[in-house]
């Protein structure tokens, strides 16, 4: 039997969970609590989730700029990680900026993350740039990665 997923817009209420799971999946790079619920109140941000089961399983922030779309975080919880929820988020990202008709989607990506630059690579995302010991206090490199839409047919 097949997992049934759902995406919805996060709300505060949605909050502590949230920051739960950015410590989980993040550890010491992890944003605070502050940061997240601030993060909740800023005009032009969207947080995603995607349920499996009933239960939110992952979550991801866009915000768009008049023409690029950012992925500021695209993030699946241990357990339900390697069964479809990033595809349906990277997704839902990638399908949101066609409609607010985004000329590119960014993200960025540590280098060692080899799973997720395998899922952004199969979206068609490429790298365009090292940020070099961006992500601390591991003093690991960053990938930037891009996907052109505006040459799509």
């Amino acid at each position: 039997m097949s997992a049934v997923r759902r995406l919805r817009d996060l709300t505060p209420e949605d909050l502590d969970w949230v920051a739960e799971q950015e410590q989980a999946i993040f550890g010491p790079a992890a944003w605070s609590r502050a940061v997240i619920e601030d993060d909740f109140r800023f005009p032009g941000k969207r947080h995603i989730g995607v349920e499996e089961d009933g239960a939110l399983a992952g979550y991801g922030i866009t915000s768009f700029d008049g023409e690029v779309l950012h992925i500021l975080n695209l993030a699946v919880v241990a357990d339900a990680r390697n069964r479809g929820n990033g595809e349906v988020l990277l997704a839902a990202m990638v399908e949101q900026a066609r409609e607010l008709g985004a000329t590119e989607v960014w993200l960025e990506v540590r280098v060692d993350n080899d799973p997720a630059r395998g899922l952004y690579e199969s979206f068609g995302f490429e790298p365009i740039r090292l940020r070099p010991r961006y992500y601390q206090p591991e003093d690991v490199d960053g990938l930037v990665m891009r996907l052109r839409l505006g040459d799509e047919a």
